[in-house]
C-alpha cells in the first residue's frame, strides 16, 4: 500500500475530513479504522509545549528531540487508529488536540 492520500484513497478509505470541521460533520458510530493524513510535506514545526489536554495529570508534551528522533522525512500519513465508535474517537481526538481532558493518549506527539 501506498501510505498517501492517493494510496489510503486507492485502498478503500473515504470521508477525509479536517480536524476543524468535525464538529460540523455527522462521523459514523460503526467501528472502524482511522488515519490522521499531514496537509502538506513542508519541514514540521515541534512545539516544546503541546497544546494537547493532561490526562490524569500527565503533560502530554514530549521533549523536542524525541519529536524530531521519531520524525519521517516526507510522511503523509502521521497516525492511524481504530475505533469501536468512530464519531466518539474522533470526537475525543480532536477536543484532546485543543486541551480537553480526554483519553486519546497515542495520538499527543501531533495534537
Amino acid at each position: 500500500m501506498d501510505w498517501t492520500r492517493a494510496g489510503l484513497i486507492e485502498s478503500g478509505f473515504e470521508g477525509f475530513v479536517r480536524f476543524a470541521d468535525l464538529p460540523s460533520i455527522l462521523v459514523p458510530t460503526a467501528s472502524g479504522v482511522y488515519v490522521v493524513v499531514r496537509p502538506d510535506e513542508g519541514a514540521p514545526v515541534f512545539l516544546k509545549v503541546s497544546a494537547a489536554g493532561w490526562f490524569k495529570g500527565k503533560d502530554p508534551s514530549v521533549d523536542v528531540d524525541v519529536l524530531a528522533a521519531a520524525w519521517v522525512v516526507n510522511a503523509a500519513v502521521m497516525y492511524v487508529g481504530k475505533a469501536s465508535n468512530l464519531r466518539q474517537r474522533l470526537s475525543q481526538y480532536r477536543r484532546h488536540g485543543v486541551g480537553g481532558r480526554v483519553g486519546h493518549w497515542g495520538g499527543r506527539y501531533i495534537c
